[in-house]
């Protein structure tokens, strides 16, 4: 009876191991299918940053240029307000030079008035003493412009009324020139100012659309920042969901003071010491998987200029206070800069092949007060 208690305990007792086993499995997989979902995510959400970064400089760009533009305009409409109201002045000057010619000819034809009934006056005491007999044609003339036209006959009158006669004739022809070219100037004047209104009308109408292009682009501008912040929120929120769940490495957890700074790739290619004084562990991964800090820290160290950078390659060194420091090392792409501050599981490169290495993976490494120690007792 009690060998059979016996089997049947270790029955259950295996079927317990496996069923537990088989929990584990199922509980590794979920896990790393978060994990790799999540970290799509993120790549997802760093590549529509870098689309909306890239549109956020071109409307920035654009923006500047309608600025620049509406500067353009506001200057040119003053320039043209300066030489509209300089052509006014001019305008008001022709139009005071033509009301002075005016009254100048109004007093010559009065005057004129005068001296043609003085001449008639005396052609008839002329005629009457018969010195000219011609003189008749004179007697029914139209106008001043009728009696000019008898040159032949003002030849034969006396020198005074040829004088007098010559006299007004040049003094009205005289002032009609002027007039004329008084007319022809402000006429000139005010088909300027029609253009330069009309100019200035196009200008104002150029700058009121630019200034509705120009809130067009502000609004863009503040949708695509307000997107950007979003995005980069959410981006930090599923870092969060990382690094609180852990070191997202097949079958392993959180463990120590780090967590595992590739998430969703758990295999170790090449091991502590490994034969080989190895100061670190080696995370074999796809080039540009993403590595994210395994603690909060300070970066202390950084190449990102020098493929080989003594064996190293690219790599990111940070600071985690107490004398703990981590590196990350033969990195394709550097995400951080010398001196700044990050959060575990925050993104600080990308999985390469730079320096000493042969093939694409992490060489992660960790040190107390300088001194190297296997990561795996720490992850």
């Amino acid at each position: 009876m009690k060998t059979c208690l016996k089997v049947v305990s270790g029955i259950m007792v295996a079927s317990f191991l496996v069923t537990a086993t088989d929990f584990r499995k199922y509980n590794v997989i979920s896990a790393e299918d978060e994990v790799s979902s999540v970290n799509n995510q993120i790549s997802e959400l760093e590549q529509q940053q870098k689309n909306l970064n890239s549109e956020l400089a071109n409307l920035k760009n654009n923006l500047n240029d309608k600025r620049a533009y509406r500067s353009s305009l506001l200057e040119q409409l003053g320039s043209l307000q300066s030489q509209i109201s300089l052509l006014e002045q001019k305008i008001d000057l022709i139009n005071r030079e033509v009301l002075e010619k005016e009254a100048q000819i109004s007093t010559i034809k009065q005057s004129m008035d005068v001296n043609m009934a003085t001449l008639r006056e005396r052609l008839k005491a002329i005629y009457k003493a018969g010195d000219v007999p011609e003189l008749a044609i004179f007697l029914n003339v139209k106008d001043f412009d009728d009696l000019l036209d008898k040159a032949n006959i003002i030849q034969k009158l006396s020198k005074y009324d040829a004088e007098l006669i010559d006299g007004l004739k040049t003094s009205i022809s005289k002032i009609k020139e002027e007039e004329e070219i008084i007319e022809k100037n402000k006429s000139e004047i005010e088909s300027s100012k029609l253009s330069l209104d009309n100019k200035r009308n196009e200008l104002q109408n150029l700058q009121q659309e630019n200034d509705r292009v120009i809130r067009e682009l502000q609004s863009q501008e503040s949708n695509l920042k307000a997107k950007i912040n979003s995005n980069e929120a959410r981006k930090r929120s599923l870092q969060d969901k990382i690094s609180r769940q852990g070191t997202g490495r097949i079958g392993d957890y959180k463990k120590g003071r780090y967590i595992w700074p590739v998430p969703g790739h758990g295999r170790i290619s090449s091991g502590w010491g490994d034969g080989r004084r190895h100061n670190g562990i080696d995370i074999p991964a796809p080039k540009g998987t993403k590595v994210v800090a395994a603690a909060d820290g300070v970066v202390v160290g950084i190449n990102a200029s020098n493929r080989w950078g003594s064996g190293w390659g690219y790599y990111v060194k940070i600071s985690h206070g107490g004398g703990y420091e981590t590196m990350y090392a033969h990195l394709s792409k550097i995400n951080v800069s010398q001196g700044q501050q990050v959060r575990a599981g925050e993104i600080v490169g990308e999985i390469g092949s730079t320096g000493r290495s042969t093939g694409n993976h992490l060489h992660f490494g960790t040190s107390k007060n300088g001194k190297w120690y296997n990561p795996k007792t720490e992850v």
